[in-house]
Order: C-alpha cells, then structure tokens, then sequence
C-alpha cells in the first residue's frame, strides 16, 4: 500500500530521534500524557466519529464534506503547530 512507502525512509537522521522526543522538546509533557495523546485524543475519537461521519456523508454532497474536512483538518493541524501547551495539542489532536 502507498502507507508502506513511510516505513522504507528514516527521516530521523539521528538514532536518538523519536515521535515521542521530537514532540515534547519544548512542551515538556510526560510519556503518559503522549501514550494518552498518541492513542485516546486521536485513535479513540477518530473511532467513534467515523461512525457518524459515514451517516453524514451518505445524506449530504460529499465534495462539500471533503472540502469542509479538509478546511478544519488544515486548522487543527495550524493549531497544533503553534500551540503552546499540552492541553492546547490535545485540543487540537481531538478536533
């Protein structure tokens, strides 16, 4: 599949480099609050909004729901990048 492309290139440049080091350099949280951040505020949300996402897209346009995705999904991702504490990533993550 086209995800298995991401596991063939090391963009680490470093064997020290993670997901988990990279992300909380400068924010700071614990490897708790990014297991937690990593599985519920993204994993279990996206699970349970999926289920009403599929009911909303068979009863309306879906290139206005794929534009409409794609806008909040750009403004969470922007969020994310600026935010400043844990629980700003985590509000982000969730939107």
């Amino acid at each position: 599949s086209r995800s298995s492309l991401y596991y063939l290139v090391d963009f680490s440049g470093s064997v020290d480099v993670s997901a988990y080091t990279a992300m909380n350099v400068d924010l700071g949280f614990s490897q708790a609050q990014y297991g937690a951040l990593a599985s519920v505020a993204f994993t279990g949300l996206f699970a349970v909004a999926s289920l009403f996402a599929g009911n909303f897209a068979d009863k309306n346009d879906r290139r206005v729901l794929t534009a409409g995705s794609a806008a909040v999904w750009s403004a969470a991702t922007l969020g994310t990048s600026i935010a400043a504490t844990y629980e700003q990533v985590v509000i982000c993550r969730i939107i």
